[in-house]
């Protein structure tokens, strides 16, 4: 059975941060989590992920790591 990241749908290999996410996706965290930079949606009002979750904005990437880790 194949895993794939719960943020950005890639195929992944094993766990990350305690959740199923990709290096990719696990590297932008930790950056962005340790960045004092304010993330805004591109598309606004946090639509991007709605539309297509590889190609969300940082702020929308962001948002839904979160909410993946507080679940898990």
């Amino acid at each position: 059975q194949e895993l794939s990241c719960l943020i950005c749908a890639s195929p992944i290999t094993h766990s990350r941060l305690g959740v199923d996410s990709c290096r990719a996706c696990a590297a932008f965290y930790k950056r962005a989590s340790a960045s004092e930079v304010a993330l805004k949606c591109k598309g606004g009002d946090d639509v991007c992920l709605k539309r297509d979750p590889k190609s969300s904005c940082r702020k929308c990437r962001f948002k839904r790591f979160s909410e993946v880790l507080a679940k898990a």
